[in-house]
């Protein structure tokens, strides 16, 4: 999928969001207008890893496994209006709630549109990767501060879009 639009994400931050569920409501009002709402409860089978090496000619490679069953991942390629462009990956089942279903017919077609708004991982044109990498263990924990909430993948969108090393990333998610 190539991505190059507006996508709220400024807006989405300041909306204290801190779930899937909550952001899966207002992206499919975004995306569809109301006419469509999915129901995001997926079956959580993850344990994830990431590989960085370097090949004989010295450059650097980066990747990771999609370990979910059934999985379905989209490759996302965006240019935002402003940021940097990237190449991401995103589980369709974390926008439909159902390992089964392929970005395929009106309603899915329009769901796939929020790849770009929750992915799993991803590497920006300066270099930056980002990865959301989790086991289940025990479910997240909550933290409460006085500032707003976002779930991992906004995390990763801001990282990706925003950031062009480790040092502005950890000053972004200090924000």
């Amino acid at each position: 999928m190539d991505y190059k639009n507006g996508y709220h994400l400024e807006e989405l931050l300041q909306r204290n969001i801190s779930s899937d569920g909550e952001l899966a409501d207002i992206l499919a009002g975004y995306i569809s207008h109301g006419f469509y709402t999915p129901s995001v409860e997926p079956e959580i089978h993850i344990g994830c890893s990431t590989l960085t090496c370097m090949n004989e000619e010295g450059n650097i490679l980066w990747g990771r496994n999609f370990d979910w069953y059934d999985s379905v991942p989209i490759v996302v390629r965006a240019t935002p209006n402003s940021g940097y462009a990237s190449i991401s990956t995103c589980e369709f089942s974390n926008i439909t709630g159902d390992a089964t279903s392929l970005p395929e017919g009106i309603a899915n077609s329009f769901l796939a549109i929020a790849a770009y708004w929750v992915p799993m991982d991803g590497i920006n044109e300066k270099g930056l990767c980002v990865a959301n990498l989790e086991v289940n263990e025990g479910g997240q924990k909550l933290i409460d501060t006085s500032k707003n909430n976002i779930t991992v993948t906004m995390a990763t969108r801001l990282l990706l879009d925003q950031a062009a090393n480790i040092d502005e990333a950890v000053q972004l998610l200090e924000q």
